[in-house]
């Protein structure tokens, strides 16, 4: 039997107690419980130990390897994907929950020690192309054009923040 203060789902509870002195309700259920949870229903159908000082870094790859091969939400298999996309926000929450559990005794050293992961960088902003520049000022070429009173034209050039001439 494994005792309640080292089961998983026990120090899950403790430290969300502790994270809502600190965070935000909804950034402690929805991030770090919720990606945390998600590790512990995986760990719990992979057949892993319930006790935290049976897990390892191995036990991290293997759930990293399940997302990567696994469809978020549903099980389906994913198309291809960012491998940064998917482990960060777990690699965080875990490293965070982990990170605790060391802090309060509970584990000598974590599981998540020297793994080394980036976050995710969004994609770059494309810049708008000369054509779509000559549309966006043939649209406001030709608001200008229809615009039949100098008050409308004056109020078209204060929105688009032009001087008026």
């Amino acid at each position: 039997m494994v005792p309640a203060q080292t089961r998983l789902g026990w120090l899950l509870e403790g430290f969300r107690y502790e994270l809502e002195s600190t965070a935000k309700p909804r950034t402690v259920v929805k991030y770090y419980c919720g990606e945390i949870s998600r590790f512990l229903r995986w760990a719990d159908a992979a057949g892993v130990a319930a006790d935290i000082r049976l897990l390892t870094k191995h036990h991290i790859q293997a759930f990293f390897h399940y997302l990567i091969t696994t469809h978020r939400g549903n099980g389906l298999v994913n198309e291809p994907a960012t491998v940064e996309c998917l482990h960060w926000p777990y690699y965080r929450a875990r490293r965070r929950f982990f990170g605790w559990a060391v802090k309060e005794g509970y584990l000598q050293n974590s599981p998540t020690e020297g793994m080394v992961l980036k976050a995710h960088q969004p994609a770059p902003i494309e810049p708008y192309r000369p054509e779509h520049i000559n549309r966006i000022l043939k649209v406001l070429d030709y608001d200008w054009q229809i615009a039949k009173t100098q008050r409308q034209k004056m109020l078209k050039c204060q929105s688009e923040g032009l001087n008026a001439p």
